[in-house]
C-alpha cells in the first residue's frame, strides 16, 4: 500500500511538482495509519499541504486520482492479462451533518442529514483481490429536488441521479485496453433499463 500510494500521488495531474510530492507523503502516511483519523495520521505539515491543495478549485478529481487510474489499468494487465476481471460500483454516502459551520453540503436522507454521495467503481479479480479504483464520482443533491421524485421521473437519462451507472460504464471502458474482459458488477439500485441498453463493447458485460 506504501508503495502504490508513493508512485500514484506522484504521478497525479497536479502541476506543482512540490504539491505532489507533498500530497505523496502525506498519503503514505496516512496509508500506514488506516484506523487513524486524516489529521492526526497527516501531522501538521501534511495537513497544511492537504488544505492547500484541496483549496485549489482548479483541481478534479480524475486530476488527484489520475495517477491511481493509471496504475490501476497496470495492475489489470499484470493480474489479468486479456481475462475476465470484475468492476463493482456502487454508492457511499458521507454524512456531515455535526459539521454545521461546513457549506456546500446537500441533503441525504431528510433535509436534516447534510453531506455527500462517492460513487465509485473499484476492479477486482474473480477471487476477489483488489486491484484499485477505476472510477469516482463526489456529487450534492440540490435541496430544491427534495420530495419531487415522480418530477424526476420525466427528466431525460443523462439529467437524472441514475445516470450515474452509466456514466461510471462509460468512463471504465474509456480506461481498460479493448479486449479486456469486464463484468460490471452492481446492486439492485443499479438495476435500470438504461444501463443494460447503454452502448458497451462485446467484451464488457451487465449484471445486478
Amino acid at each position: 500500500m506504501h508503495m502504490w500510494s508513493m508512485l500514484e500521488m506522484t504521478n497525479a495531474n497536479i502541476k506543482d511538482a512540490r504539491r505532489r510530492k507533498s500530497m505523496a507523503m502525506v498519503l503514505a502516511n496516512v496509508a500506514r495509519q488506516p484506523g487513524v483519523a486524516f489529521t492526526a495520521a497527516a501531522g501538521h505539515g501534511g495537513r497544511q499541504a492537504a488544505h492547500r491543495l484541496f483549496s485549489d478549485e482548479q483541481l478534479t478529481i480524475p486530476d488527484l486520482l489520475g495517477g491511481h487510474y493509471e496504475q490501476t489499468v497496470k495492475r489489470i494487465h499484470s493480474e489479468a492479462g486479456s481475462n475476465l476481471i470484475l468492476v463493482v460500483q456502487d454508492t457511499t454516502e458521507f454524512d456531515f451533518t455535526g459539521l454545521k459551520k461546513a457549506s456546500g453540503l446537500g441533503y441525504i436522507n431528510d433535509t436534516a442529514a447534510r453531506g455527500i454521495f462517492g460513487h465509485a467503481a473499484m476492479a477486482l479479480t474473480p477471487d476477489g483481490l483488489p486491484l484499485g479504483l477505476l472510477h469516482l464520482h463526489l456529487y450534492v443533491r440540490d435541496d430544491a429536488d427534495y420530495g419531487k421524485r415522480a418530477e424526476r421521473r420525466d427528466r431525460s437519462v443523462t439529467d437524472k441521479e441514475s445516470y450515474r451507472w452509466i456514466e461510471t460504464l462509460k468512463s471504465v471502458e474509456a480506461q481498460i485496453p479493448i479486449g479486456q474482459h469486464i463484468m460490471m458488477v452492481q446492486d439492485r439500485e443499479g438495476d435500470i433499463f438504461a444501463l443494460f441498453e447503454a452502448p458497451k463493447r462485446v467484451t464488457t458485460e451487465v449484471i445486478s
